[in-house]
C-alpha cells in the first residue's frame, strides 16, 4: 500500500468596497532605534493610514555605517489597514561598534496590483541615526 499525502490550503482574503473617489496614503512618525535582543537591533516606524482605502505598497530599509557604506538592506511588502508601529529587525552581527544611519522608504510601487488599481503616491522617507556600543 502506498502512502497517502493530504494537502490542505487555507487562505484569507480581504475584499473591500468603496463608492466614490478612492484615495490612499501613509504618513510616518519618527523612526526610532531600540535595543531588541542579543541577536538583533529593533527599528520602530509608526505608520498612519490616510485616505479612504488601505495603503498597499512596499517598505525598503537601508542601514549605513559612518562612511556611508550599506551594511544591511531589507525589502518587505507593506499593507496598512489601521495605524500601527512597524518593527524592523537588523541582525547585530552586521552592526559592529560604531555610528549608523537607518533610512526607511515607503511607496506603493508594487507589481501585484493591476495598473490603475491604486492611486500612486509620492514615496515617504524617514531617517534616524543610532550608535552601537
Amino acid at each position: 500500500m502506498s502512502p497517502t499525502i493530504i494537502v490542505r490550503i487555507e487562505q484569507v482574503t480581504t475584499v473591500l468596497y468603496r463608492s466614490g473617489e478612492v484615495t490612499n496614503g501613509v504618513t510616518v512618525g519618527a523612526l526610532a532605534a531600540g535595543a531588541g535582543d542579543s541577536t538583533e537591533l529593533q527599528l520602530r516606524q509608526p505608520l498612519t493610514r490616510t485616505g479612504t482605502s488601505p495603503f498597499i505598497g512596499q517598505l525598503r530599509l537601508e542601514v549605513k555605517d559612518a562612511r556611508g557604506a550599506v551594511v544591511h538592506e531589507a525589502r518587505a511588502p507593506l499593507a496598512v489597514y489601521f495605524n500601527f508601529v512597524h518593527r524592523l529587525a537588523v541582525p547585530r552581527a552586521k552592526l559592529p561598534t560604531g555610528s549608523y544611519t537607518a533610512e526607511v522608504r515607503i511607496d506603493n510601487e508594487t507589481s501585484d496590483v493591476p495598473v490603475g488599481g491604486l492611486p500612486k503616491v509620492s514615496p515617504t522617507v524617514a531617517c534616524t541615526g543610532f550608535t552601537v556600543r
